[in-house]
């Protein structure tokens, strides 16, 4: 069970959802079933769910993918920023998250 709320989806997390698809289309395993097989740490349902972009993928679990994929985190990362465009311009947030207002702090120097 999680400990907080799950982030929302950005341009990037969706990008990086269609890369891994397209490399699982390729792959030996070709389906979310194969790569649930190959990827014990991670339940189908959920696998299910993050290949559809309907759950944000993490750290852990993109990890795994790769691993299943014969991928690396870093390679996933920059063909999605690839599709995304500038990467300088995707942010998870626009706006200051909640433990940043807890711990006083700014984004100014």
């Amino acid at each position: 069970m999680r400990a907080g709320p799950r982030s929302l989806q950005t341009p990037l997390s969706l990008a990086v959802i269609d890369v891994l698809n397209r490399h699982l289309e390729k792959s030996d395993l070709r389906s979310v079933h194969g790569l649930a097989q190959a990827v014990p740490t991670v339940s189908r349902s959920q696998l299910y769910l993050l290949m559809r972009g309907e759950a944000v993928i993490d750290v852990a679990e993109l990890f795994a993918v790769c691993e299943a994929l014969g991928l690396t985190p870093l390679q996933v990362i920059a063909e999605a920023e690839d599709l995304v465009g500038n990467a300088s311009a995707v942010a998870a947030y626009d706006e200051g998250h909640p433990i940043e207002d807890e711990q006083g702090t700014t984004d100014e120097p």
